[in-house]
C-alpha cells in the first residue's frame, strides 16, 4: 500500500515562492502559516490564473484595516503592463473572467481573507 503524505509547510511555501513575489514577505509567512487552506488555493490557483494572465507578475501582499486591527487580509495582485485605457480595460475584463471561474467559488470565508485585484 501506497501512503501519500502532504508536503511539510515549509516545502509548500517554497513552491509558492516559485510562484509568487512576496511583498512584506515575514508579514506574508506568519499569515499563510495561520491561515494555510490559503496556502492550498494558492497552488491549485496558479495554473488558473496563468491560463488568463500568463507572463504578469503575481505579488501576494499582507494588509491589516487600520480601523480593525485584527482584520487582516492578503491580496493577490496581478500587475498589468499597460498604460493606455484601452489595456487597462481589457486586464479588468479577464480578472472578471477569472473571478467568475475561479475566485467566486471559493468559499466566503477565504474570501474575506483573501482578495484577488488587477492594479
Amino acid at each position: 500500500m501506497i501512503t501519500l503524505t502532504q508536503p511539510n509547510l515549509s516545502t509548500r511555501i517554497d513552491e509558492l515562492e516559485a510562484f509568487y513575489q512576496f511583498e512584506q514577505k515575514n508579514e506574508v509567512l506568519e499569515f499563510l502559516k495561520e491561515n494555510r487552506e490559503i496556502i492550498s488555493i494558492l497552488s491549485e490557483g496558479h495554473d488558473r490564473i496563468r491560463n488568463y494572465f500568463p507572463n504578469n507578475d503575481l505579488i501576494l501582499e499582507y494588509h491589516v484595516d487600520p480601523e480593525i486591527p485584527d482584520y487582516q487580509q492578503l491580496f493577490l495582485k496581478i500587475v498589468t503592463e499597460g498604460k493606455s485605457d484601452e489595456e487597462i480595460d481589457r486586464s479588468l475584463e479577464i480578472e472578471k473572467q477569472l473571478s467568475y471561474d475561479w475566485y467566486l467559488n471559493l468559499s466566503a470565508k477565504v474570501r474575506e481573507i483573501f482578495c484577488v485585484s488587477v492594479e
